[in-house]
């Protein structure tokens, strides 16, 4: 089932629609902020109306592959620190610590304070110093890596749709 969820990592991103309504949200704000001239610059209602309706279509289906995206990762991550998703309940912070701690198992040696509050990195250290997680093979690590990085590819470009 894990290698199925991870097939699907970055198959929204990588569709057409999806660039090719990135391209049309980059397009719109460029022009909103590059143009003063209102006779070069007809605000086409019609248009901006249907980039609306789209942006709303893609902001759940971003939704969605960021909710299955994280599940993978947190399913194949919880074998390494099964008590992370629980301490870090923010789906974001969550990503962006196990990209920091990766395979490492001295939390010591990882610097958490980028991504986690000072008390926080200290749970995360204790419960990382007394977990019955092991290291995740290169295969297993490197699957987690690309959902981390497309949990956050999508996070990007869903604050930019917004």
């Amino acid at each position: 089932q894990k290698m199925k969820v991870s097939s699907t990592i970055g198959s929204l991103s990588s569709s057409d629609d999806y660039k090719n309504h990135l391209i049309a949200v980059n397009d719109s704000l460029n022009s909103s902020h590059s143009s003063s001239n209102d006779s070069e610059s007809k605000y086409d209602f019609e248009s901006a109306y249907q980039l609306m309706l789209e942006s709303n279509r893609m902001l759940k289906e971003m939704d969605e592959e960021i909710q299955a995206t994280h599940k993978f990762v947190s399913e194949l991550y919880s074998k390494k620190f099964p008590e992370l998703e629980a301490l870090v309940p923010h789906k974001i912070d969550y990503i962006k610590t196990v990209k920091i701690i990766g395979n490492e198992m001295d939390l010591t040696l990882v610097d958490l304070n980028s991504v986690l509050s000072s008390s926080l990195v200290m749970i995360v250290a204790v419960a990382g110093s007394t977990t019955d997680g092991q290291q995740l093979s290169e295969f297993e690590l490197n699957e987690c890596f690309r959902g981390c990085d497309e949990i956050l590819r999508l996070d990007h470009d869903k604050m930019r749709t917004l």
